[in-house]
């Protein structure tokens, strides 16, 4: 019987961070907004729209059109000391040319024991920016140098290393670092049932909600610094074209002459 593996999955961040116990959540956002790392961490749609076309053709997408979101909860955070590092392919189909946010965790509304952690956006010059938050509520700010494309897939991971000085916070775009950045103090300290929003800022209080136009797929949150080499082979791999395939028959692997997607060395 052929089996299909690493060919067929070529991009997912659940067969390259298999088995990862630090993968806090990953949502394919494919066709829906499951929690694909088996913590039950669920969304709940507002508006979303699924079926489009994702980073690698077959892959599908969300899409946020100015009005949606996804609300995902319980985002536990383990408090000062823990690194936070997250993983998205994004794309606009239209450049906002304006402020937008697309990924948040916690809520704005500084009165609440739950508040703000951290926010990812488009600023006015089409830049990705990685605001994040410490103890004194006031926050520190990140941005890639260089606009993204429109129409063109971008795979960003963000990340603060869990310290509270010097550079400790991180922009890598396809792949390669391009930013950082550092915060003093600890982030938020001990923080339960945070929840995490795509498609805009949360704001419970009413705030600003900055709800974004983009595409998102393959997104993650790790509990620990995701290394630069580790960022840097999946993103090679994703984009890589399948090397020869195999069947697998009888234990034996067999040259498949068929083109057919099956396993790959």
């Amino acid at each position: 019987m052929a089996l299909p593996f690493f060919n067929a999955y070529r991009g997912s961040i659940g067969r390259f961070f298999q088995g990862d116990p630090t993968l806090r959540g990953y949502w394919q956002l494919h066709n829906n907004s499951q929690d694909n790392s088996g913590n039950g961490r669920n969304g709940t749609d507002s508006a979303t729209v699924y079926g489009q076309s994702g980073f690698r053709g077959a892959f599908g997408s969300v899409y946020f059109n100015g009005s949606a979101d996804i609300r995902i909860p319980t985002l536990e955070m383990s408090g000062a000391g823990t690194p936070l590092f997250i993983g998205f392919w994004v794309m606009w189909k239209v450049l906002p040319s304006d402020f937008k946010i697309f990924f948040t965790i916690g809520d704005g509304n500084w009165g609440l024991p739950a508040c703000g952690i951290l926010y990812i956006a488009i600023n006015v010059n089409n830049k990705i920016e990685f605001h994040l938050f410490n103890t004194n509520q006031s926050q520190a700010v990140v941005t890639d140098p260089t606009p993204i494309f429109q129409n063109i897939w971008h795979y960003y991971v963000v990340g603060w290393d869990g310290t509270s000085s010097g550079t400790n916070m991180f922009v890598y775009r396809n792949g390669v670092l391009v930013a950082t950045g550092s915060i003093t103090y600890s982030i938020l300290a001990s923080r339960s049932g945070i929840g995490t929003t795509l498609g805009r800022y949360y704001d419970s209080s009413g705030g600003s909600l900055y709800y974004s136009t983009n595409n998102l797929c393959e997104a993650s949150v790790w509990g620990r610094v995701v290394a630069p080499q580790e960022i840097s082979q999946y993103y090679q791999w994703a984009i890589s074209q399948p090397r020869k395939t195999y069947y697998e028959v009888g234990g034996l692997l067999v040259p498949n002459t068929r083109r057919r997607l099956l396993l790959t060395r």
